[in-house]
């Protein structure tokens, strides 16, 4: 607000573009990554915008169930994007229900293009991985054997198990330009090796239990159903995986899906709050837009009068160089 001259509307627009404030965009211009990572900081745009204690204990014990609340990244941006868009609408007069519709749509349609991409894109790098590992643990292939025949100080040590291994290009590839995981460390290996795996039991899971025979998974108009049936597989004790999966993979599996389906509601929270602190600091003015350079310029000579010791005005008052 300092730096926008007061001017709400202008805020929320700087907010959008920089995430945060004029320091960080000064940062990001120069290519620097701004210490703390304002974008991420939780409670950045106050405290009544932030997503309640109780659900932040709910995700950490999903989630982070050993290492608690503070092991998770904030996510905070999903808030502040929200705050940007809404603003947008509140500006051109949209009522606040309608805010709170088009919110919700976004959230949960943004979380289910985000969860489809990672589990149905043959072509990324991870799918690909995960698949790769799925496909050696039905042939008998555990983990740690194939931890093993990654490392590099086990080459041509391997005899007959090497000889009915693959090389693992895909995940070899993963594991060390993506992860940045040395792969002479077998026990970092195999741990990333056993959640490549919970993804791709996880991935079947969703495709076998949540989709229907014949759907595409990007269906906003089924984005609700599918979000309670996540909860309901996730949840449901007489489950079971098929597959011939063990009971710990299917346990795995069905954690991961758990972590999918509060994700959702943790967006959601976000999103949330990002619309009702713009509908409380935002003002209808649909002619905005159209003067939003001249809005900027005159709150940026004001900011660095300021910043110099001049007196400088108001925005919109009497002797400066734009009217509001």
């Amino acid at each position: 607000m300092d730096v926008a001259g007061q001017h709400s509307n202008l805020a929320m627009m700087l907010i959008g573009q920089c995430s945060h404030d004029d320091v960080l965009c000064a940062n990001l211009e120069k290519n620097e990554e701004p210490k703390g990572n304002a974008r991420f900081r939780q409670g950045s745009l106050g405290a009544d915008a932030i997503v309640p204690n109780e659900l932040v204990a709910k995700i950490a014990s999903i989630q982070a169930p050993d290492e608690g609340a503070g092991s998770l990244t904030s996510k905070y941006y999903h808030t502040l994007v929200s705050t940007y868009n809404a603003c947008a609408l509140v500006r051109e007069g949209v009522p606040s229900f309608i805010v709170d519709m088009v919110t919700t749509v976004a959230a949960n349609t943004y979380r289910m293009m985000r969860l489809c991409k990672s589990i149905d894109s043959p072509d990324m790098p991870f799918f690909k991985s995960a698949e790769e590992i799925y496909d050696n643990i039905e042939k008998g292939v555990s983990p740690d054997s194939m931890a093993r025949n990654l490392a590099p100080q086990n080459a041509g040590k391997m005899g007959r198990e090497k000889e009915r291994l693959p090389e693992f290009a895909y995940t070899k590839k993963y594991l060390k330009e993506t992860l940045k995981i040395n792969l002479a460390d077998s026990s970092a290996v195999s741990s990333a090796l056993k959640e490549l795996l919970s993804f791709a039991d996880a991935s079947r899971l969703f495709r076998s239990s949540v989709l229907k025979t014949g759907e595409k998974c990007v269906s906003p108009q089924l984005t609700f159903e599918r979000i309670n049936k996540m909860e309901q597989v996730a949840n449901d004790p007489n489950l079971r995986c098929g597959n011939d999966l063990s009971a710990e993979r299917c346990k795995q599996a069905k954690n991961r899906l758990l972590t999918w389906w509060v994700d959702f509601e943790w967006t959601l929270a976000q999103h949330k709050q990002g619309a009702k602190f713009a509908s409380n600091n935002c003002k209808v003015d649909p002619e905005f837009i159209k003067n939003l350079d001249q809005h900027a310029c005159a709150a940026l000579d004001q900011y660095k009068k300021r910043a110099t010791g001049g007196e400088g005005d108001e925005i919109g008052s009497e002797g400066s160089e734009t009217e509001v």
